[in-house]
């Protein structure tokens, strides 16, 4: 039965603040309760600021959205209605089966896109796409702590938002707007899009845990979840995305999570509005953390029972070694079973911080009806210093040969090298050198591998980013006795990148396999959300398709031989296999 009440974006401005813009003592917020009326006076104050001159007609940007959805279509209904199921099966909690070792609550993950399943998690595992922190950025504006508790909600300094026109078009690729406690809201306007991508991005991941805690962020992704003082239950919470028709999860990884969730854009203030409710006002209670424990072990077990998953895992701790950037991203089945609510709460009151978090929204919304949402529901997050995070250590490493015995019929092999960081001018010569290695069928690797030699079934290279760090992998699905064999050809593979420029029609090739692929992956408003909430939490800036078409395209093969020179180290190189019947030192005779 669809609702009739008056639609959210049927004003330019609710004439009053709903439940959730309420804010309360709460473990998340840390602000005490405020006047709902002063809440309302500032969000327009607020808005009206960073609108500019251009933007303030007699006709709001809202009201006009509202005209141009009732003409597109009567079958949407009115906005803000919901049609929803009169019952919704409990929604299971499983790892992504093609990036296993992802702490996540659903089958779908940006991090894999579109990765083979071994590469996947070995990005996932080394920490692709991860940072401890914020990077400042030029515009960025903060709020000192205010004396009485909770900081005003007016806009001082006031607001500053960034246009950018890589194109030269009339309208921006994204709009960054960083609100006075810290918090940065980036938007991509898509108006050919039926859809909404709302991401919220948090600078904390299992890196930044201590020992005895670690796992507890993957954790803590389980259980905002499981109800709010507005939607007490899980099944609530699903039904306000799933009624919509759309979609909602996490992910955890080394260095940030994500909450994130998808909808038709007529249901973008029910997104938002539930993704806010999420990170502020979850519950936490005791009872649930130890009904939801069994079901974080049981993906912890399932993980271990997956070869490749485990050995993607394996070698990530012998090339990070001992150290938090070498820690699994779920911790331990022994230590997930040991916490309780107040270990959570510490958790968020040292992470959940404004000046850590990114709102990154996507598709057929503006930046300034996102602002009209996120400026009541987040604006007035208490801002705080962010803990530091332990630098990677390269003199710690773990033994250069791990293996698992196992009564299986095949070898997961991983051989792994560390690399640099994120930021490191070398990283677009990576991304070609990687594809004419490993990446495709028309790769070096899968040619002499599987095509002449037919040593494999599957065979790729791929690498993953630390803000500091990176391990670069080479990885094969390989029979036993051909093991030893497959690694001395893979080397030899790596080896050749060193000794000969790679032949300008290769190159080309490359090129243009890795810019296609690139250009393709952001097609969905989901997928540009995630790149934009990713890149401007990690780096401090989003780069434009044509910065990064631009710097693959510089790409020389005396580039690819220098750093290859760079990262093939035999000195440095690991090996974790899991399969039957394994011996160590056969293993490491055979890396040289």
């Amino acid at each position: 039965m669809s609702c009739t009440k008056k639609p959210p974006l049927a004003r330019s401005y609710p004439s009053t603040i709903p439940n959730s813009c309420r804010w309360r003592s709460h473990p998340m917020s840390g602000t005490p309760a405020s006047s709902r009326s002063a809440a309302h006076a500032t969000a327009r104050s607020f808005v009206a600021a960073s609108a500019g001159p251009a933007n303030r007609s007699k006709r709001s940007p809202v009201r006009a959205y509202r005209s141009t959805i009732a003409a597109r279509s009567k079958l949407a209904g009115p906005l803000g209605s919901a049609t929803t199921p009169s019952r919704v099966p409990r929604q299971k909690w499983n790892a992504c089966p093609v990036s296993p070792i992802t702490a996540c609550r659903g089958r779908s993950i940006p991090a894999c896109r579109r990765m083979p399943s071994s590469a996947a998690a070995a990005l996932v595992q080394f920490g692709a796409s991860s940072i401890p922190g914020i990077l400042p950025i030029a515009f960025q504006s903060s709020l000192p702590p205010h004396p009485a508790g909770r900081p005003p909600l007016a806009p001082s300094p006031p607001i500053r938002t960034m246009r950018l026109h890589p194109r030269g078009g009339p309208m921006s690729d994204y709009e960054i707007t960083t609100l006075p406690n810290g918090l940065r809201v980036i938007t991509a306007t898509m108006p050919s899009t039926q859809a909404a991508s709302v991401n919220i991005f948090v600078g904390v991941g299992s890196r930044s845990e201590p020992r005895h805690l670690n796992g507890i962020t993957h954790f803590l992704e389980h259980m905002v979840f499981k109800g709010t003082e507005k939607r007490p239950t899980a099944i609530q919470i699903a039904q306000e995305i799933e009624g919509a028709g759309g979609t909602l999860n996490a992910y955890t990884n080394k260095e940030f999570t994500c909450y994130w969730n998808i909808v038709p854009f007529d249901r973008f203030p029910t997104a938002i509005d539930v993704a806010a409710d999420m990170l502020l006002n979850s519950k936490l209670e005791q009872q649930e953390i130890e009904r939801e424990c069994p079901v974080v072990q049981q993906e912890l077990k399932r993980n271990h029972d997956n070869p490749a998953a485990w050995a993607a895992r394996l070698i990530g701790q012998a090339v990070y070694g001992p150290q938090p950037a070498g820690w699994d991203v779920g911790g331990t089945v022994e230590l997930v079973a040991t916490w309780k609510r107040e270990d959570f709460i510490s958790h968020i009151r040292e992470w959940y911080k404004p000046g850590n978090i990114v709102l990154s929204v996507a598709g057929n919304v503006t930046h300034q009806q996102v602002l009209e949402y996120a400026v009541p529901l987040l604006g007035g997050m208490e801002p705080g210093p962010i803990p530091p995070v332990q630098p990677y250590d390269p003199a710690v490493t773990g033994p250069r040969v791990v293996t698992e015995s196992r009564p299986i019929d095949q070898c997961t092999l991983y051989l792994g090298l560390p690399i640099f960081g994120r930021d490191d001018p070398d990283r677009y010569i990576l991304r070609i050198l990687n594809d004419v290695l490993g990446a495709g069928m028309s790769s070096r690797l899968f040619l002499e591998v599987r095509e002449r030699r037919g040593l494999a079934y599957s065979v790729s290279s791929g690498y993953g980013y630390l803000s500091d760090a990176g391990v670069f992998t080479i990885s094969a699905g390989v029979n036993r006795d051909r093991l030893c064999e497959t690694i001395q050809v893979c080397l030899a593979e790596a080896d050749r990148l060193v000794r000969e420029p790679v032949p300008p029609d290769e190159l080309r090739k490359a090129k243009d396999h890795n810019i296609g692929r690139f250009r393709l992956s952001l097609e969905t408003a989901f997928a540009i959300g995630q790149r934009n909430g990713e890149l401007l939490l990690t780096k401090g800036r989003v780069e434009t398709i044509d910065e990064v078409v631009a710097a693959i395209e510089a790409v020389t093969p005396d580039d690819i031989q220098r750093v290859a020179a760079r990262i093939f180290d035999r000195a440095k190189l690991h090996a974790a296999v899991v399969g039957p019947n394994l011996d160590e030192a056969e293993i490491e005779a055979a890396l040289g």
